[in-house]
């Protein structure tokens, strides 16, 4: 099963979708949590990492570094995690 997603034009989901995405896809979404633990080793350093430069950036009012940031580590989980879901 595959998410469905309406994006906006600006290409970000609203808040009241994403909680609408998560209460409708939990177990997929578990699944994909799952999975990415098991391949990361459970080692979230990067993760961490990640979330931390975010906060600053937001603290900072830098939306653009925030939005760099979470881009850019969408496009190394997608990387990461593309193969495993096409294997089902």
């Amino acid at each position: 099963m595959f998410l469905s997603l309406n994006i906006s034009e600006s290409g970000l989901l609203f808040p009241y979708e994403i909680a609408n995405l998560i209460a409708t896809n939990t177990n997929i979404l578990h699944h994909y949590l799952q999975e990415m633990g098991r391949l990361s080793n459970n080692d979230f350093e990067y993760s961490l990492t990640n979330h931390k430069a975010i906060l600053e950036a937001l603290k900072n009012r830098d939306a653009q570094k925030a939005k760099d940031i979470i881009l850019k580590s969408m496009d190394y989980n997608l990387s990461r995690f593309k193969a495993v879901f096409k294997k089902k």
